[in-house]
């Protein structure tokens, strides 16, 4: 099966599995968008504050995915984004964060893959975003 986005690592089925415990817990996935949510406030640490703008669209992406009201992006790229995402989020790493200068960077290497894997991903939800404003405004004006 090809992937959509480019997820064609071995390591991805970590993400895979850790997105596919996600989806069935809607604790787990509150707690995941929730931690997201900080971090557009301010409120989190590490290197995902430089990317609030992306990291916003993209939660909006996988909720809306998980929810089902958009439903162009392949179950598997949810699940690696997901996956992906926790681990970033995620106290426990392959490098503790604690440790100054390499704390962040297993986190940095996998934000920056992220970003470059759902570049097509974002942007075709973002134009979908887009359609969808605009037919309730036209809904709304009409």
């Amino acid at each position: 099966m090809k992937l959509g986005m480019g997820l064609r690592f071995r390591w991805a089925s970590r993400f895979y599995r850790e997105g596919e415990r996600l989806l069935q817990s809607p604790s787990e996935w509150k707690r995941l968008m929730g931690e997201g949510q900080k971090i557009l406030r301010g409120e989190g640490q590490g290197p995902l504050g430089q990317g609030a703008r992306k990291l916003r669209l993209l939660l909006y992406m996988l909720e809306d995915a998980r929810s089902g009201r958009y439903p162009y992006l392949p179950k598997k790229t949810l699940l690696a984004l997901a996956g992906g995402l926790a681990y970033v989020l995620s106290p426990i790493d392959l490098i503790p964060d604690f440790l100054p200068g390499l704390g962040l960077l297993d986190d940095a290497i996998l934000l920056g893959w992220l970003w470059r894997s759902c570049e097509a991903d974002l942007l075709m939800y973002r134009q979908w975003l887009e359609r969808e404003v605009e037919r309730y405004r036209d809904l709304e004006e009409g």
